[in-house]
C-alpha cells in the first residue's frame, strides 16, 4: 500500500475474511508513503502455511508500516481482529521512519503457530520500531489489547525511537502467561538513542509480562535516555508469584 493509499482493509474479523500471506519474495503486506493513512491489517496468518503449523516464509518482514504512513492499524482488540505473524525470514512487525507515527499494534501473536502452542518463530524481532518513528503503541490496556511475543531474536526492539508506547504485552510466555517459551536475546529492547519510550504503567492494564530472553529489558547504547520502565512482571507470571526466569539480567544498562 504506498502512493498516499488510504483506509484499507486487509483481512477482517468476520468468517471467510482472512489472507494466508506466505512464501513472497519480499514482505507480506508492505504500507509506506506519507499520505498513506488509516489502513488496517486484522484476522491474518502471515508466514505459516494453510494449516497454521508450520513456516512457509515470506522472504522479508511479515508486516511493514514505514516511510510516512500514519494511523495503521494492526491487528485489534476485537475478536478475530489479532493477526498470526510467524516464520518470516526478518521481523514479524517493522514500524520505522521519521514521518511514520501513530501505528497501534494490537492482539496479535507473533512467533508462534496459529493454535498458539508451538513456537514459530521470525528470524528477526517479533516487533521492531525503529528510525525515528515516533507516537506508536504496542498493546494498550484495553481488554485483548496486548501482544503475545514468543520464540523471535528479540521480543519487542525499539531501536532510534522516541515516544512509543510498550504496555499490556506478553512477551516470551504461552498465552497464559504462566509458561516460558522464550524471547530470544531480550524480551525488550531500547537501543541507539531511543528516548521518551515507556514500557509498562502503574496500572495493572499497562503491565508487561517479559521473559525469557538473556535480557529482560536492555536498555543500550549512548544517547539511549529518559525511557521509563515500570510496573512490569519480568522473569514471573502473570501472577507475579511463579517463578518462569530468564536470562542474565533482569534489566540490562548498559
Amino acid at each position: 500500500v504506498t502512493d498516499q493509499a488510504s483506509r484499507n482493509t486487509f483481512g477482517g474479523t468476520a468468517s471467510g475474511t482472512r489472507n494466508y500471506i506466505s512464501g513472497n519474495k519480499g514482505c507480506g503486506i508492505f504500507i509506506d508513503g506519507i499520505g498513506t493513512t488509516s489502513n488496517v491489517v486484522q484476522g491474518n496468518v502471515i508466514g505459516l502455511e494453510k494449516t497454521g503449523l508450520s513456516a512457509v516464509p515470506n522472504e522479508n518482514q511479515g508486516v511493514v508500516v514505514a516511510n510516512g504512513a500514519v494511523d495503521t492499524l494492526v491487528g485489534g482488540t476485537a475478536a478475530g481482529a489479532g493477526n498470526i505473524i510467524s516464520g518470516n525470514n526478518s521481523h514479524g512487525i517493522e514500524v520505522s521512519g521519521r514521518d511514520t507515527a501513530r501505528t497501534i499494534v494490537q492482539g496479535n501473536t507473533i512467533g508462534l503457530n496459529v493454535p498458539r502452542n508451538v513456537t514459530v518463530g521470525n528470524n528477526g524481532n517479533g516487533i521492531m520500531v525503529s528510525w525515528e518513528t515516533r507516537f506508536n503503541l504496542i498493546g494498550g490496556t484495553a481488554p485483548g489489547a496486548g501482544n503475545l511475543v514468543t520464540g523471535n531474536s528479540s521480543g519487542i526492539h525499539v531501536e532510534d525511537a522516541h515516544d512509543n508506547v510498550v504496555q499490556g504485552n506478553l512477551i516470551g510466555t504461552d498465552p497464559t502467561g504462566r509458561q516460558n517459551l522464550g524471547a530470544g536475546w531480550a524480551g525488550v529492547n531500547i537501543a541507539q538513542g531511543s528516548q521518551r519510550n515507556i514500557i509498562g504503567g502503574a496500572g495493572a492494564g499497562e503491565r508487561n509480562i517479559i521473559v525469557g530472553g538473556w535480557s529482560g529489558v536492555a536498555l543500550v547504547d549512548s544517547g539511549t535516555a529518559h525511557n521509563v520502565v515500570r510496573g512490569n512482571h519480568i522473569g514471573v507470571d502473570i501472577t507475579g508469584n511463579i517463578i518462569l526466569g530468564g536470562g542474565d539480567h533482569a534489566v540490562n544498562i548498559r
